[in-house]
């Protein structure tokens, strides 16, 4: 919550708003986490008549997203998700797992469902950083059975962390945190500052 709240990722949330537009919907975040993207959903929807749903498996993280007054809230999981069956106008998906089923159950026929990738490039400085021999992300497919692709739109910027804390808090919402041994961490942890690039792929 920390590293979102500095605004670091501020350009995706802003990308994500822009494609949105102001349409009317109902719209339902599918694993909303601590609710960062999910208040942008709402500052963009709910002026035009819009309502935002919410959901996380994690009690913790919702109670967070309720501090900020954004989505009516529930404790649910993304492979059974208590919503009926085509009641939703919009789904958004942001690092949260992914139920193709469950996905197409809820949306209405014409429902439209974003979701955010990681583009080749993503966090490349971090991995820079940490391995002695980085590599580049493997593209994710935009081909998925049951919908149809409308839109992908690039979001590529770059960011400069000043603080060896900063650079803790964007590594441990990684997976790379977990699956990196003390010897690397520590090359991290050594740091004070860091410059990455940052690359999503949002699709709709």
């Amino acid at each position: 919550r920390r590293f979102l709240e500095s605004g670091a990722y501020r350009p995706l949330a802003e990308a994500l708003s822009r494609a949105l537009g102001d349409r009317v919907t109902r719209v339902l975040d599918a694993g909303c986490g601590e609710g960062y993207y999910t208040e942008h959903i709402s500052r963009t929807v709910t002026p035009h008549g819009g309502a935002v749903y919410a959901f996380d498996i994690s009690k913790d993280a919702l109670k967070a997203t309720a501090g900020r007054k954004c989505a009516t809230l529930f404790v649910a999981g993304a492979y059974k998700m208590p919503v009926l069956d085509a009641s939703v106008d919009v789904a958004t998906l942001l690092f949260s797992p992914f139920c193709r089923e469950e996905l197409l159950r809820v949306l209405r026929k014409e429902g439209v469902f974003f979701v955010a990738y990681p583009g080749e490039r993503h966090l490349f400085g971090l991995k820079q950083a940490v391995y002695d021999t980085p590599y580049l992300n493997r593209p994710e497919p935009t081909e998925i059975e049951g919908f149809a692709l409308l839109e992908k739109r690039d979001v590529s910027f770059e960011i400069t962390l000043s603080s060896s804390e900063a650079i803790g808090d964007l590594f441990k919402m990684t997976p790379y945190y977990y699956k990196t041994g003390e010897r690397d961490q520590a090359k991290l942890a050594s740091l004070s500052s860091l410059t990455t690039e940052i690359a999503f792929h949002l699709c709709a």
